[in-house]
């Protein structure tokens, strides 16, 4: 169980079996400014919002009966 104001991600952080990763708003900024995805295309413009609008992206990833690294 997690402290009062400390959210899951900070708590399993520097757990051992826990891998931790954090992606920023400047690598998804970065992510919309590539030409991979066509602008003139209707679907690509719909993806380059989507990624243009997000904030934060974090997970923790465990592996069963192991080390996660």
């Amino acid at each position: 169980m997690t402290k009062s104001g400390q959210s899951i991600f900070n708590h399993f952080e520097n757990t051992p079996d826990v891998t931790y990763a954090s992606i920023s708003p400047k690598m998804f900024q970065l992510l919309g400014q590539m030409s991979f995805l066509g602008k003139d295309d209707p679907e690509s413009a719909e993806i380059l919002e989507i990624i243009n609008n997000i904030k934060s992206f974090k997970v923790l990833i465990t592996v069963e009966g192991g080390n996660s690294k």
